[in-house]
């Protein structure tokens, strides 16, 4: 199986023949491009580490406070998981339009459309940073043994921040590129890449607070045996679709601004 073909695969109908083709090249300069290999393998250590922290936590020391802080730490590690996402997105998605360089203008110039080229750069980026962060967090929770509902919550956010993070480094890589840049890490270190991280930061801290207050209000009723009245009930609800909001919004005005931006500098 040709890369194009994995490609096709993998993506299915999310992708046009002529981003499938976009998306198959940049998968070949990934897996030619050794500097960027020897990043990614040391970010892989760092979690490793990062995941074997929680393995040897002892918090069978405090048992009458075991499961609060179980818990509590679960939302410490979705916003960490968080900043492990917003790390590689600024690293290895916002210069991906910049990874171009000069040749950018044969994309100008062909028949690809300025949409077909950014959403190819999209989802690449998305699956790889996708798996990483669910792995991450449903594995640090399972070490944890956290209750069953923020397992099912945990997981469900990271796909959110997965979409609202990736579709920001995009965009914002589109409309802040810089073709001229040596290698990656002088575009990740640029205004724009500094514009990604805090509006990622404020975006993470944001979702992390929507979610924490609705699971934690759900995990107090459950702990006492009582029901939660409607009205909280419809609070609890609303907070969690303002979450799931938030993230689509972050994601589709970030695409779209990269799409204006880019069909901009063509005309």
């Amino acid at each position: 199986m040709t890369e194009r073909q994995a490609a096709a695969y993998v993506y299915g109908g999310f992708l046009t023949d002529s981003a499938h083709a976009i998306l198959s090249k940049d998968v070949k300069v990934f897996l030619r491009d050794v500097s960027q290999w020897s990043q990614l393998l040391l970010l892989l250590a760092l979690v490793a580490v990062y995941l074997y922290n929680f393995r040897v936590l002892d918090l069978e020391r405090i048992p009458y406070m075991a499961g609060f802080v179980k818990n509590i730490y679960a939302f410490v590690n979705l916003g960490m998981a968080g900043f492990v996402m917003a790390t590689v997105a600024v690293r290895f998605v916002f210069p991906a339009v910049s990874a171009e360089g000069a040749a950018f203008w044969i994309i100008r110039t062909s028949p690809v459309s300025m949409r077909d080229f950014l959403w190819s750069k999209f989802w690449t980026g998305l699956v790889p940073v996708l798996v990483l962060t669910e792995v991450l967090t449903i594995a640090a929770n399972e070490l944890l043994g956290v209750d069953p509902f923020l397992k099912v919550v945990a997981p469900i956010a990271i796909v959110f921040l997965s979409f609202a993070l990736v579709g920001l480094a995009t965009g914002l890589g589109a409309r802040y590129p810089r073709f001229t840049a040596d290698n990656p890490s002088q575009v990740a270190g640029s205004y724009g890449g500094v514009a990604f991280m805090t509006l990622a930061v404020l975006l993470i801290i944001v979702i992390v607070v929507l979610l924490g207050w609705p699971s934690t209000t759900y995990l107090i009723y459950q702990l006492r045996r009582m029901p939660i009245g409607g009205g909280r009930l419809a609070m609890m609800a609303g907070s969690f679709l303002a979450a799931a909001a938030i993230s689509i919004a972050t994601w589709l005005i970030g695409m779209r601004s990269g799409v204006r931006a880019l069909e901009a500098m063509s005309d």
